[in-house]
C-alpha cells in the first residue's frame, strides 16, 4: 500500500482584490522564501509560501513571519499528494 504524502505550506492570505501596499511590500520581502500564488474555487487569490514535510518545521516558519514581519492571519495548510 502506497502511503499518502502530506505537505504543508503556510497561507499567507486570499485576496479577491490587489494585495494591499503594505502586504506586498512584504510579499516581495519574501519573495526568496517560495511565495506561490493561486486562483482557488471562489475566485480569491491564494498566496502560500514553503513547502514543508514536517508540521512543526511549518508551525516553526508561520511563527517567525509572525514575529518577524507581524503578518495576521497566517496559517497552516495542508495537501495530500501535493
Amino acid at each position: 500500500m502506497v502511503k499518502n504524502k502530506i505537505e504543508f505550506k503556510i497561507q499567507l492570505g486570499e485576496y479577491k482584490e490587489e494585495v494591499p501596499n503594505d502586504v506586498a511590500t512584504i510579499y516581495l520581502q519574501l519573495a526568496d522564501k517560495g511565495i506561490n500564488h493561486e486562483l482557488n474555487s471562489k475566485g480569491l487569490t491564494v498566496y502560500t509560501l514553503g513547502s514543508f514535510e514536517d508540521y512543526v518545521e511549518a508551525e516553526f516558519q508561520k511563527n517567525e513571519l509572525i514575529t518577524q514581519y507581524k503578518l495576521k492571519d497566517v496559517l497552516i495548510v495542508a495537501f495530500e499528494n501535493g
